[in-house]
Formats: structure tokens, sequence, C-alpha cells
């Protein structure tokens, strides 16, 4: 082999590392990387024994260009063992030693060599060397930045992770707190105030000390969720609960046991008069003003009363005997407060009992329609007439609204009773002649739904009733509820007046009146009660206030209606007082459909006077 270097000799086998340095013209050469001089010498192999070259020989070899083939080979004579490959020459080396020993000529052993050498990766040449390093270098930016990206997404996994453990510990504590609290008022609920309550009877029994329970029904917060929204009621709620707290003053546990009421026990009581004082205090409490927003609002409360141990010790059982008392005292007024008693349990027991039967009776289609004529006063000739709803019971036979319209209100099935009504109405009033117009009454639940106006709408497009000979008769209490919270209820009377229906202020006169309300609601027909039909024979007072009432009608464009005539001296007093129409068993009975038919129908003479008069009854 060619080794440039100094005279000397070299070893024959080189260290492990296979690192030999040496000199040649001052600088040091690594005969590990020996290919670097492959530009000169082309490839070379390692040699097997002892040689030495002179400085200068080796010099001209390097310098291949001053050479010529035979004159290099001398050179390798030299050489124990060796060859060299020159690639620009086109000129291949070898000393005899090498090619006695592998039997072969310079050509191929020098091809052998610079194949060996090219396939190790060692003694590839320079720009190789470099562009692998390069492309080492691009795939191990490549490695750092997959790196760096899985360490980002390892990293957003763990705070994703984190987030979710959060997240899914509040969601275990906002469910923990739905279960026991009242979203709205953040008082207890009906499931946790139920477990509270079994801990606190049991107090009392030990001790022999008296409880009791109170159940506060907020009359007018159904109210305020139909016309305000959800959100009102709700904040309403909050307040009513804080009040009732304060009220108690922490002697008691406070919660909402559903949307209208409120439940508190009180212990540590000496007599009833005690439990009694605390209602009043809670119903003043409770009535007090309040301003949420644009608007003033004014809630009453109604108080049902279960002592334990005598009205029972089983908590829900307690709870639900209060709430019965509390419906019972509903039922009779406001601002009232009633102890439970056994008429009242079965009272309940009797609702409970009907409002099976009423559902059994939708299923069945029981109910039916009469109808009782409105007769002008000066003729008697009829027109109008006013749907009746009743009830044809198996059992007991024809019942009356008036003995089931409060179970049926409360319980929301008077909204597919009423909805059946106003299609039978309508569809039988479309037989009848231009000049009879129909009065439907409407309760307080059907007039606040959402969707009074499409039923009425769609009712008297199924039947082909005009909308003019349609009227809604509406009592003052419904009415009164909803306008002293907001105008909607102004809003959807003028909107069914629109569309050509006409509206009936039904029984005024009584009870919470509102002239003002006769200014806003600009019916077109107002129907003085019976109460004070029945008193204009007897009291001049009355007739006083029945007159003003037709001249205030007047002024706003009504007409005036006397409801409840049932002989002919009221008949004649409601002439005196200024009615012009009237309604009343003296005018006529509530009757079938078909025979309102055969009372509208064209007759003459006596037949017709004859069959106005059965109708009329005595």
């Amino acid at each position: 082999m060619i080794l440039p270097g100094r005279v000397g000799r070299i070893p024959a086998h080189p260290p492990g590392n296979r690192q030999q340095i040496t000199q040649f013209e001052g600088y040091p050469v690594d005969l590990s990387n020996w290919s670097r001089f492959r530009p000169q010498f082309g490839a070379q192999s390692l040699p097997s024994q002892d040689h030495a070259c002179s400085r200068t020989r080796v010099g001209e070899v390097r310098q291949g260009k001053e050479r010529s083939p035979e004159d290099s080979a001398g050179v390798m004579d030299d050489a124990s063992w060796g060859v060299a490959h020159a690639s620009r020459a086109t000129w291949h080396l070898a000393s005899p030693a090498a090619e006695a020993m592998r039997r072969t000529s310079a050509r191929e052993l020098a091809m052998d060599s610079t194949t060996a050498t090219t396939d190790n990766p060692r003694r590839r040449p320079l720009p190789e060397l470099e562009r692998r390093l390069r492309e080492l270098d691009d795939h191990a930016r490549g490695l750092e930045r997959e790196l760096a990206q899985q360490r980002s997404e390892l990293a957003w996994s763990s705070d994703r992770l984190v987030a979710e453990v959060y997240q899914r510990h509040e969601l275990v504590v906002d469910a923990e707190s739905a279960r026991k609290f009242d979203a709205a008022s953040g008082l207890p609920n009906r499931a946790s105030f139920v477990r509270c309550l079994e801990e606190l009877l049991a107090q009392p029994a030990q001790s022999g000390e008296p409880a009791a329970l109170i159940v506060v029904g907020i009359d007018r917060l159904s109210h305020v969720r139909e016309s305000l929204g959800f959100a009102m009621a709700d904040q309403v709620a909050r307040v009513i609960g804080e009040r009732l707290r304060q009220a108690v003053q922490g002697s008691a546990q406070v919660a909402r046991v559903g949307d209208d009421e409120f439940a508190l026990v009180l212990t540590k009581l000496r007599v009833s008069p005690d439990v009694a004082a605390a209602a009043r205090r809670l119903i003043e409490v409770v009535d007090r003003p309040m301003r949420e927003g644009e608007h003033d609002l004014r809630m009453m409360a109604t108080i049902g009363i279960a002592l334990s141990p005598q009205n029972g010790t089983q908590p829900e059982m307690l709870l639900a005997r209060a709430q019965a008392a509390m419906r019972f005292a509903r039922d009779n007024g406001t601002r009232l407060y009633q102890f439970f008693s056994a008429a009242i349990g079965q009272s309940a027991a009797r609702r409970l009992r009907l409002e099976s039967e009423l559902r059994r009776a939708i299923d069945r289609s029981e109910f039916t329609v009469h109808y009782q004529p409105r007769c002008r006063l000066r003729g008697r000739r009829v027109s109008g007439v006013e749907a009746l709803l009743r009830w044809n019971h198996p059992e007991r036979g024809t019942i009356a609204a008036g003995e089931f319209i409060d179970v049926a209100e409360e319980t929301g099935l008077i909204t597919p009773i009423g909805d059946a009504v106003l299609r039978q109405a309508c569809s039988d009033a479309a037989q009848w002649p231009d000049q009879v117009g129909l009065s439907v009454n409407l309760c307080t639940r059907e007039f606040r739904g959402a969707r009074l106006d499409s039923i009425v709408h769609r009712a008297l497009a199924d039947s082909g009733l005009h909308p003019g000979r349609f009227l809604i008769e509406l009592t003052e209490a419904s009415l009164l509820g909803a306008i002293g919270d907001t105008d909607v209820t102004l809003a959807r009377l003028a909107a069914l007046r629109q569309s050509g229906v006409r509206v009936v202020l039904d029984n005024f006169g009584t009870g919470a009146c509102s002239l003002d309300l006769l200014r806003r609601c600009r019916a077109e027909y107002v129907k003085i009660d019976s109460q004070l039909i029945r008193r204009l024979n007897v009291d001049a007072d009355v007739l006083a206030i029945v007159r003003a009432i037709v001249a205030l009608a007047r002024h706003f464009g009504a007409g005036v209606i006397a409801e409840g005539i049932e002989d002919p001296a009221q008949l004649a007093a409601a002439l005196r007082a200024g009615c012009l129409e009237g309604q009343g068993y003296h005018l006529g009975r509530p009757v079938t459909a078909r025979q309102m038919s055969a009372l509208l129908a064209p007759r003459r003479g006596a037949a017709a006077a004859k069959a106005s008069a059965a109708l009329a009854g005595p």
C-alpha cells in the first residue's frame, strides 16, 4: 500500500482502534480515514506487513501528473503489498506481492478495492459523507420536530385531562345540588325536605312535644309564570323563600315542595294558637308588595297545617294532609289558613276520585253541551245563546259544570274538555240563524293558555261559523290576575277582537270589581252579576249601582246583559235599570242542541209561541 509520510516503519497489524497517526508534509494523517486522499490515490488497502517507502517517491506518486504509470510502478515494486487506482489517468497498480497472494491482475485488485471502499460507509468520498450528514441532520431535525409536537400534544392532553377531571367534579357537585335543592329558590326540594322531616319528627316524638308541618301556597305565582315567564316566576320564588326563611328566623326548615308551594316545620310548640300565630305572620310576610324590574307584584298566600302526631307521623302522609288543608283553604278564598281535619281528608279523597272519573269521561266522550238563550227584554226575541258544559255521568246522571270545573282546572283537564266543547258549540251554532250569537265561557287557565288563539281560529274555520257571531265570556277574576302583572292579556284580547271575535265581561259588579277594568278591557258586552239582579226590587242602592254600571257600559260602547232573571218582577226591574238584554230561567232554561234548533226554527203563530213557552219553563 502507498503510505504518505516520513521514512519509517508501520506495523503489519494496526492497533485495535485501527488508527495510526503519522506525518506527511507537516500534516497529521489518520490511517483509518485514509479515504480522504481518494481524489489523489483512488482506493487503497491496508498493508499486510512492514514496508518502507521514500518520502520523495511517495510525493511523486501523490503528484501523479509528473509520473507515468510505468514510473509509478516502481514505487509499487518497493512495496511488499499494495494496490493503487488512479481514476483520472485510468491506470491501476499493484505490487507483485499483492498479485501473487490474490492470484489476480492489478486491475481486478484495484477494482475490488474500489468496490470495497465504496461499499464501506467509512471509506466513502467526502461529498457523499457530507450529503449523508445533511440527510441525517434533516432526519434528526424532523425527529426533534415530531418529538416537540408529541410533547405539545402530551401537554395539551394533560391539560385537557385535568380540565375534564375538574369539569366532571363540577358536574357531580351540580348533580348532587340538583338532587337536594331547588334550582330557582336555592331551598331544599321535596325529596330533601322529606328526608329532613323524618329526623325533625323523630325528636318531638321522643320528647313528647308536638310539631307542625305548614304548607304555604302562593296563589298568584302561576299567574306570574304564565304572563311574565319562568325567569320572573323564579325570581319571585327566590324572594318569597328568603322572606319565609327570615320570618321563622332559623327556627324551622324551609323548603320548596312544588311550583307554587313552600313548606316548613315548626317544633317546640306548646299549643295550637302558636301555630295559628305563625301562619298569620307568614301570610303577612308573603303579602308585602315587591318590585321586580318594571313590575309591581303582590303575592297572596294560603296555608294548610298538619300536626304531628295528631294527623300522622309519616313524613309523606303528613305533607299530603297539609297540602290537602291548603287546597281546602284556597277553595274558600285567599289569605286563609286551615288545619287538617277528617272532613278535609274525605273531601280530598272525593277530589281524587273525581279526577280519575274525569279522565275516564274524556276517553269515553261523556261531555256534552247545552245552550241557554239570551233574549231581548222587550219582545223576548232570542239574540244569542250561551254554551254550557254538562257531564253525562253513567251513574249520577247529568252533572253541571260547577261540580267539577274546579278539579278540571286544577288538574289541567280543562284544556282537552274545553277544546272539545268549543268545537262542538261552533259546529252547532253554524246551523242556526245568522243573527244568533254564540257565547262560550273560558276559565282562567284556558284564557292564559298559549294555544287559545289557534284553538279558537281552528274551531271557527272547521265549523264555518263567522267570527262576528262568536263571543268569549271572561270573568273579572281571570282578567284582574293578569292585568295586575302585564298588558299581555289586553294585547291578546285586542288580537282576538281584530279577527272579529267579541268579548263579554262576565259576572261584573261583585267581587274584586274594577271600574278601570271596564275602561281597559273594551268589551262588547257587560253581563251584570245575578246577585245584583236578584236584589233590584228590594234594595234601592243596588238599583243605583246597576244604573251606574249601565251608564258606564254605554259610555264605553258596550251593551248590558242582566244575568239570572228568574221571575217577571226581576225582568221589570232590569228594564227600569236600563238593561236591554237578559238571561235566566224566566227567559229560557238550558236545552240540548236539538231543542235549541227547534226554538230557533222559523215558525208561525201559536206553534212558535207554544215552543218558546215550553222551553222557558214556569
